[in-house]
């Protein structure tokens, strides 16, 4: 009788084991990300796990507006980890949120199981208007700068690179500009 109980025991432990939630690992923006630029066009999901990339669901929620839709989203899958919604402009000074999964609908499963993500909200704001967007998030690039040194930078390299810094740090010019300068 212990024996059968032992076995049990273990079977609910492994089964327990597999059923674990998979999670968002990270998003960019990321959430609760204040001062995000308006023309980020794509919101990047970043998953621990193997996702199943027929499906996806992205929900509406009252803790911000949704970020309006751009493109051709009907495969964001870039690979079984990460999923990109394409957006369009956003309004400054706005709270945007998009939630993963809802009480109904079920499309961000895990690709071994079929587990469904738990109801996930990724929430972020952009710079309000009229002013300069702050970065912040990740470290990608560590230039050392000089009081007054410009970094020039294109349009283009701006978008590629993805610059991010983890000191709030405001630049002078725009993003349009062919250069920024950092001001410490």
């Amino acid at each position: 009788m212990k024996l059968v109980a032992v076995i049990i025991s273990c079977l609910m432990a492994v089964g327990l084991a597999s059923m674990e939630a998979q999670k968002l690992v990270r998003s960019e923006p990321a959430d609760g990300v204040r001062d995000v630029r308006l023309d980020i066009g794509v919101v990047r999901l970043h998953f621990d796990v193997d996702m199943k990339t027929n499906g996806w669901s992205f929900c509406r929620t009252k803790k911000g507006a949704f970020p309006p839709p751009e493109g051709d989203n009907s495969m964001p899958w870039r690979n079984s980890k990460l999923c990109e919604l394409r957006i369009g402009k956003l309004n400054p000074g706005t709270t945007y949120a998009i939630q993963l999964n809802s009480d109904r609908k079920k499309g961000f499963c895990a690709a071994s199981n079929g587990t469904p993500l738990p109801v996930t909200v990724v929430v972020f704001t952009t710079a309000a208007g009229g002013r300069n967007p702050i970065l912040s998030g990740k470290v990608m690039l560590r230039p050392r700068f000089k009081k007054g040194q410009a970094l020039k930078v294109t349009q283009a390299l701006w978008r590629k690179m993805n610059i991010r810094v983890t000191r709030r740090c405001a630049l002078q010019g725009h993003m349009s500009d062919k250069h920024a300068r950092v001001c410490p």
